[in-house]
């Protein structure tokens, strides 16, 4: 267990600060930090979900002409294991990894991407994570796209970004995590830019978290995408909206058949959070983006409308404080 006096004054000790000031997510409702340390694992019944779930995404996506692509974007604390509070130990076999084992034991046919690796390789150029922020970085943003793009070539047209494509700043800021905290932590943030943007903001319905639905097309780029995803999401979209004729990006775990069969893509990626593993997403019964939509506008959770049409979505307020 992590001991009570790393922790900063946050609401409900969700806070917990490793070495050299870092903090990390604690006491949330996947229990981040136990999955972290191996305490909690997948059982034989979530993993024959998992893979059931995945192969039949592939299967139906493939009668619709579309690339399946999962990634799972690696928790700070796995990127940086060092910085985890004193006596506390990442464990080499958390649920991520037996997920991995699993599909490869029986030959699954999706494509599953975890970049732990990548985004330590990243460490000593560029910080993938901030040391105040549940998010990977812009740059760490940026590899978890190349790695994409890697796995759909051959075969799927697009118009791939390249480093030297973005231009690159840095800010002290507080992160999620950050703002949690009392007093509030600030750290230096990476960001980036893409240098000469073609692509254009076509709508947002500004709904906050679960169905929010951004639309992009781009002029200069072929094909046409969509991207279901969790928080990490948001800084993928600038780069992704460069490389697809048509992107559309929808916040929410689970497939909407309804809006697949609209836009029929080339290509359907999934993005999971690796903490949200833990919580198998159910495509059955179905459930529309647009009736999600419908229901969150009806109570009110929409965001501030936007005056400009500029590319990268919000980062603060953070997006998925529901998901914690």
């Amino acid at each position: 267990m992590v001991a009570s006096r790393s922790e900063y004054r946050s609401p409900r000790g969700k806070v917990v600060r490793g070495r050299d000031d870092w903090l990390f997510l604690h006491r949330d409702t996947n229990r981040a930090m136990s999955q972290q340390s191996g305490e909690i694992r997948l059982t034989p019944y979530q993993l024959m979900q998992w893979r059931i779930l995945l192969d039949t995404r592939v299967a139906w996506l493939e009668r619709q002409g579309a690339r399946y692509v999962f990634m799972v974007a690696p928790n700070a604390a796995s990127v940086y294991p060092e910085m985890l509070p004193a006596g506390f130990e990442s464990s080499p076999q958390r649920p991520v990894h037996q997920l991995l084992d699993d599909l490869a034991a029986h030959r699954s046919p999706a494509t599953v991407l975890y970049p732990e690796a990548e985004l330590k390789e990243l460490k000593p150029r560029i910080a993938p994570y901030a040391r105040n922020e549940t998010h990977w970085s812009d740059p760490g943003a940026f590899r978890a796209y190349e790695l994409t793009l890697d796995a759909l070539a051959p075969g799927v047209e697009a118009r791939r970004l390249a480093w030297e494509d973005l231009a690159v700043s840095t800010d002290t800021t507080p992160g999620d995590l950050g703002r949690h905290v009392d007093p509030n932590v600030e750290a230096e943030h990476v960001f980036t830019q893409v240098r000469e943007p073609v692509a254009r903001l076509v709508s947002d319905n500004r709904v906050f978290n679960t169905g929010r639905t951004i639309v992009y097309e781009c002029g200069a780029a072929p094909g046409s995408c969509v991207l279901l995803g969790d928080s990490f999401s948001y800084r993928m979209l600038p780069f992704l909206a460069e490389t697809f004729g048509r992107l559309v990006f929808v916040h929410r775990p689970t497939v909407d058949f309804e809006l697949i069969a609209q836009e029929r893509p080339a290509v359907v990626a999934s993005l999971l959070t690796e903490r949200f593993l833990v919580r198998v997403p159910f495509d059955q019964p179905f459930k529309p983006t647009r009736v999600m939509v419908r229901d969150k506008r009806a109570i009110g959770e929409v965001l501030a409308p936007r005056d400009d049409t500029y590319l990268r979505p919000d980062v603060w307020p953070p997006l998925n404080l529901a998901e914690e």
